[in-house]
């Protein structure tokens, strides 16, 4: 006999009307965190739009006009933005269609995934919900929402045992990250036929030759340098020490809502169900462990749009785990073909509410969202292009939006986007103020990785404050260059303090101090026997970066020196040095008391005599009287 259920035309007509119910809802909805989410943008999407605008005027794919670098992690979001943009001459709101329509397709295609071993209410609820989080990750104008969708689309083609080695090809031009997943593929491949796997690999390949024949013609590399550049700032201490990207993993589990610890071990019920009946979605599940674990051993910084793909991942296998969770406590939910019209009517009664809810919510403004930094930096841009020349070359710590509204050259504090080294270790800072950008971002209070500049004595001399502007939530100050900069770079020594005689008797021994000097006027100064040659054009202005630091006490002297003692005579020459913060230091001692070891010193050597002097740090009290002497192999020489 026969045992399997058969089902009526009025039942699979009755399947076919919920499901596409709540296709429907799951589109309202998605409409509907459009519209609320339509004025939400922050400074990383804002990087791409500058981008998209640089191709739609005709300046190509670039950030700064004329500067061949790519600052865009995903390829393809950027080119679907740009079509869009083209056909609606908006750019943000068709990176806000394109999210939209990413969401939608993500929810659609889990709700198609899962109806049939999970049903349509769980399957329903579980598309709703993971509507809510990737709308409401805060992602908006990224790659995330569409990578999501094309991750679905391709647990959807191994499912349906489709080709799906090009698709590969789309998602790596999504994300770099997808380049997980052409493994797992090919490895499953290798093992079943070696042909098929390398013809698969061919064709992954041609998806992608365009863009490599493209961007090594035009940068130089296939993908950005975005992610050697978070490698450096999970490095730098200015994100944190330790295990920079663990750390903002548990901050972030640590906001989920209470009950996380039971719909936790509902996930792991969920891994198992989907190993067992659904194995496709395991490319997903896989992927999302392995990028979390290369993240975490790349010890990138903890950026919340890193773990949107964990928490998409989490929500998918809650919904997989629920069902036979139910099944075992013996509430019976069926596949789409045995559930009657009686069970479904409470599903009827939810769409309905949920499509009420959706009108309501387009017609209450306190809904629609904006990223309050966004709003600042909107401000702020507004007054620098009241207060400068769209030439003018605008220095900042975040970019994104400043970039787009004002149009105007960036130098990129974090040399995220732009050919720029850093300027946030200080090591740096010589290239900086000989660049010298007409317009310097600061924030208020003084962000430490700001600090390497706003600490420097140049900074003081060759910048005036020129707006502080206080509104909106990150309250900022505008420094413009000052008119007269040529004649002070001519003539430095009308600026800089002069290195002068030490008055005093020299300590006899040495400091329990450690110390480093990193560049004097540029040049490394690290190295064994360094000699740095002070010329006459220059002036003889010395500029010193290092750091002190004393380890018994596991504490930084507040008054530090600088001296230079003639080889000739042993005569001490001294001036006062400023403190800056060095998180990369606090980072490789693992401390925390070390943040302001950093050490910032300009001095003018026209009062020394010619000769070689060796370099020596010092901490010191108040009036300038030595404690101690820090050694350090590097030497001076000054000629006439």
């Amino acid at each position: 006999m026969n045992d399997t259920p058969q089902f009526s035309k009025e039942s699979i007509s009755t399947a076919t009307l919920f499901s596409t119910l709540a296709i429907l809802s799951l589109g309202i909805l998605s409409f509907t965190q459009y519209i609320i989410h339509l004025q939400w943008n922050f400074d990383d999407s804002n990087i791409v739009y500058r981008i998209v605008d640089n191709i739609l005027s005709g300046h190509g794919w670039v950030y700064n006009v004329g500067e061949a670098y790519n600052a865009s992690t995903s390829v393809l979001n950027t080119v679907i933005i740009a079509i869009v943009a083209y056909l609606s001459s908006d750019i943000s709101n068709a990176a806000h269609i394109t999210g939209s329509l990413s969401i939608f397709s993500s929810a659609t295609l889990l709700f198609y995934l899962s109806r049939e071993k999970l049903g349509i209410t769980v399957s329903f609820i579980a598309s709703m919900f993971l509507i809510y989080a990737l709308a409401n990750n805060l992602t908006w104008g990224l790659e995330t929402h569409l990578f999501f969708a094309l991750l679905l689309l391709f647990v959807l083609f191994e499912t349906k045992e489709i080709n799906s080695w090009w698709l590969l090809g789309i998602l790596v031009l999504a994300r770099p990250d997808a380049m997980l997943l052409v493994g797992f593929k090919w490895l499953k491949e290798w093992r079943l036929d070696k042909t098929t796997s390398l013809k698969g690999l061919t064709q992954f390949s041609m998806v992608l030759l365009p863009w490599v024949i493209f961007s090594l013609y035009n940068f130089g590399q296939v993908f950005p340098g975005t992610l050697s550049n978070k490698m450096w700032q999970g490095q730098s201490g200015f994100w944190g020490t330790g295990f920079v990207y663990l750390s903002g993993l548990k901050q972030h589990i640590a906001q989920y809502p209470p009950g996380s610890t039971f719909f936790g071990l509902i996930a792991i019920i969920g891994v198992v169900n989907i190993a067992r009946n659904q194995k496709p979605m395991l490319y997903l599940l896989l992927f999302v462990l392995a990028q979390q674990s290369a993240y975490a051993i790349l010890n990138v910084p903890g950026y919340h749009w890193y773990y949107s793909f964990l928490d998409g991942a989490i929500l998918i296998a809650i919904a997989y785990g629920i069902t036979p969770l139910l099944t075992i406590i013996g509430v019976l939910i069926r596949t789409p073909k045995a559930l009657s019209q009686e069970i479904n009517i409470p599903l009827l009664t939810l769409i309905i509410g949920l499509l009420t809810a959706s009108h309501v919510f387009l017609q209450k403004e306190d809904l629609i969202t904006r990223d309050g930094r966004d709003k600042s930096y909107t401000e702020l841009s507004r007054v620098i292009m009241s207060t400068g020349q769209p030439t003018d070359t605008i220095a900042a710590l975040e970019v994104g939006t400043i970039g787009f509204l004002t149009k105007q050259p960036m130098l990129d504090m974090i040399s995220l986007t732009s050919t720029n080294p850093e300027f946030l270790s200080g090591k740096n800072s010589d290239v900086f103020f000989e660049l010298a950008p007409e317009t310097v971002i600061v924030h208020d209070p003084i962000w430490p990785m700001e600090r390497a500049i706003a600490d420097d004595p140049r900074f003081h001399r060759q910048y005036r404050l020129e707006r502080h502007i206080t509104s909106g939530a990150v309250p900022t100050r505008l420094f413009k260059l000052r008119s007269n900069q040529n004649a002070s770079i001519d003539n430095p020594s009308n600026q800089a303090p002069t290195f002068r005689r030490y008055i005093g008797q020299e300590p006899l021994t040495q400091s329990n101090h450690l110390c480093v000097i990193d560049t004097i006027n540029s040049n490394a100064a690290n190295r064994s026997s360094t000699i740095i040659k002070s010329r006459q054009k220059d002036g003889h202005l010395l500029h010193f970066n290092g750091w002190l630091l004393n380890k018994n006490t596991q504490s930084t002297a507040k008054h530090v020196a600088i001296i230079l003692r003639s080889k000739k005579d042993n005569t001490l020459y001294q001036i006062e040095g400023y403190r800056s913060d060095r998180p990369d230091v606090a980072n490789a001692y693992s401390s925390d008391s070390y943040i302001r070891s950093g050490l910032i010193g300009e001095g003018n050597g026209r009062l020394l005599p010619t000769g070689t002097y060796e370099t020596i740090l010092g901490p010191t009290a108040p009036t300038g009287k030595l404690h101690g002497l820090c050694r350090l192999n590097v030497s001076i020489e000054i000629k006439p």
